[in-house]
């Protein structure tokens, strides 16, 4: 009862609120939007206005540059393409429409300096009904800023929560999968004891102050004798290196690796794109700068949409590098459901495709402990003691 009242609680605010936000939409669609249309054609035909008295001015100023003139010829536009000539007998007189159809005769001179007010006064109108305009749209701007962008419910039912269960129901898949086709690799008796005769080398030279200097003396003979040492005769042991490349076990696992790692990115991120296409899933919890939009938003084109806001495509690849730790809590800490793990082994097995000759690193430690002295540790232990 608890829950069941919690979510009725939660249902009834998300009506609330999404009654609020289509009561603002509606005032911006049906008052704001159609007001600021008005007030832009309004300025239009003002700029209008300026621009045909200020044509007018350049042609007053032509005809004084004329003077003295008795007769003017000119061109007039009937119409359809259909042009008459008509000739003007007093060019030093214009008649200028004052408004509701009249027009009065003035002379050039007085023509300029009307023309010039009435320009002022146009430039004025047009400051004021830009303001006008720049009022509704901060008005638009505030109720929009005011307005959070609320998703479905049913998104989060159908998209989003299906896009993680998918994901990572995926990686258990993988996982058991990959332990399914997994090949075990035999390691022979002589590599063990290669690699355990230079453990034992590299502790008798960190260790060897602790141990009597004839014992020190015995386990380095035992290594590093001339003819008989251990890494001697290591060296010499003829260890053909093979190419791991040319190996067919060791190219089948990294077939096998490559089909569990892109098939399943193939399978899920084509059926997210195919299905949930453009679909807006979820919002991290802080903002984010313009960078973020290509990596966030992948397969939304909106430039007004902010940053902050996740796509589907966007929220499957989060998944992918995000359910690591949900993967250790279920599968274990060494799992092949990481998908990024597999991706980053997978590239560092193709670097490492060059063979590793062991006669190496038997000369290196084999001259590393051929130039390390004994000094015995507990020399003086028995004085120490006894001054303790």
């Amino acid at each position: 009862l608890y829950f069941l009242n919690i979510f009725l609680i939660e249902t009834e605010k998300m009506e609330v609120e999404m009654s609020r936000v289509h009561a603002i939409e509606k005032f911006i669609n049906e008052r704001l939007k159609p007001d600021l249309r008005e007030q832009q054609e309004k300025h239009q035909r003002i700029l209008d206005d300026i621009c045909e008295y200020q044509l007018l001015l350049q042609s007053i100023a032509v005809i004084k540059s004329l003077r003295p003139l008795k007769k003017l010829k000119m061109k007039v536009n009937l119409g359809l393409g259909f042009f008459a000539q008509a000739v003007v007998n007093d060019p030093n007189h214009i008649f200028i429409d004052v408004g509701c159809g009249t027009f009065v005769e003035f002379t050039l001179d007085e023509a300029d300096v009307i023309i010039n007010e009435r320009l002022q006064l146009l430039k004025m109108l047009s400051k004021k009904q830009l303001a006008v305009i720049g009022s509704i749209k901060a008005h638009i701007s505030l109720l929009v800023y005011m307005v959070e962008l609320l998703l479905d419910p049913s998104i989060r039912t159908w998209v989003f929560v299906p896009i993680v269960l998918f994901t990572f129901l995926i990686g258990v898949v993988r996982h058991y999968l990959a332990i399914l086709i997994h090949t075990k690799k035999e390691i022979g008796l002589q590599q063990i004891q290669d690699s355990h005769a230079l453990v034992r080398s590299r502790l008798l030279r960190e260790n060897g102050r602790y141990l009597s200097k004839h014992s020190f003396l015995m386990r380095k003979q035992f290594f590093n004798d001339e003819e008989s040492g251990y890494f001697k005769v290591a060296q010499q042991r003829q260890s053909p290196v093979v190419n791991p490349m040319s190996d067919p076990s060791v190219m089948t696992d990294m077939l096998k690796g490559n089909l569990l790692n892109v098939i399943p990115m193939l399978v899920i991120g084509g059926w997210i794109n195919w299905t949930f296409s453009g679909f807006v899933t979820t919002k991290v919890p802080f903002p984010l700068t313009l960078r973020f939009k290509p990596m966030l938003q992948h397969g939304i084109a909106l430039a007004s949409l902010d940053a902050s806001w996740v796509s589907s495509a966007s929220w499957y690849f989060l998944n992918v590098f995000g359910l690591r730790s949900m993967y250790a809590l279920i599968l274990g800490e060494d799992n092949a459901a990481d998908q990024a793990r597999l991706m980053q082994e997978q590239v560092t097995m193709s670097a490492n495709t060059v063979p590793h000759d062991p006669r190496q690193a038997f000369k290196a430690e084999w001259e590393a402990l051929q130039i390390c002295s004994h000094n015995w540790a507990l020399k003086n232990a028995d004085k120490e003691l006894i001054e303790i």
